[in-house]
């Protein structure tokens, strides 16, 4: 809403229910700073978003993929719901690459609830740059919270992963590679894969 009360209408680039708040947000701080609503306006327009962060990677033989850096509960929902609205009714797969040892003892069950949001997800096992603190951690709690209501498929490396995605996926299909480690190296090899297949 502007200053004189009238409605404004908010065009972004980037896609999901999160994003369309933070614009609001973004727009409301502008204005209570004294920017002109115009430059507000045009300005979250032409916001292409954060890398990393519901990416665009491409799209090859009726499958998307997209990129999110995504890890914590709340942004993994978020970032599938946006997914599933981009997805125009086809099922959103997701590779999940878990960061941090205490992150996955503390938060495991609920990051594997969030996850359940998919169609079908591969998980790969906890990256972290540093070593456990809390002794080996592994994934089953968060896998047993995924399969709860979703197929989950336990891969043991970004190879793997890309193998069983390749496997699963079908036209129709987005595929989200989600988390903090080298995930996001799934969605290029499985769009490298797809265009080669096509080509021949």
């Amino acid at each position: 809403m502007a200053d004189d009360g009238a409605e404004v209408t908010l065009g972004i680039v980037v896609p999901g229910e999160a994003a369309a708040m933070n614009a609001v947000a973004a727009y409301t701080a502008g204005l209570t700073l004294g920017v002109d609503e115009g430059t507000l306006v045009t300005g979250l327009a032409s916001f292409a978003g954060v890398a990393r962060r519901m990416t665009p990677v491409g799209e090859a033989d009726g499958v998307k993929v997209m990129d999110s850096f995504a890890h914590h509960p709340t942004a993994i929902s978020a970032d599938i719901a946006a997914a599933r609205q981009l997805s125009d009714g086809g099922r959103v797969l997701v590779v999940f690459e878990p960061s941090g040892w205490t992150r996955t003892v503390a938060l495991g069950e609920s990051i594997g609830r969030a996850l359940a949001g998919a169609d079908e997800v591969m998980l790969l096992p906890v990256h972290s740059l540093l070593d456990s603190p809390v002794g080996k951690v592994g994934t089953e709690k968060m896998a047993a919270a995924i399969a709860h209501d979703t197929p989950v498929h336990a891969v043991p490396d970004i190879a793997a992963a890309g193998e069983v995605c390749g496997e699963l996926v079908r036209p129709g299909d987005l595929v989200l590679t989600m988390g903090t480690g080298a995930v996001a190296e799934v969605g290029e090899a499985l769009l490298a894969h797809t265009v080669s297949v096509v080509r021949s």
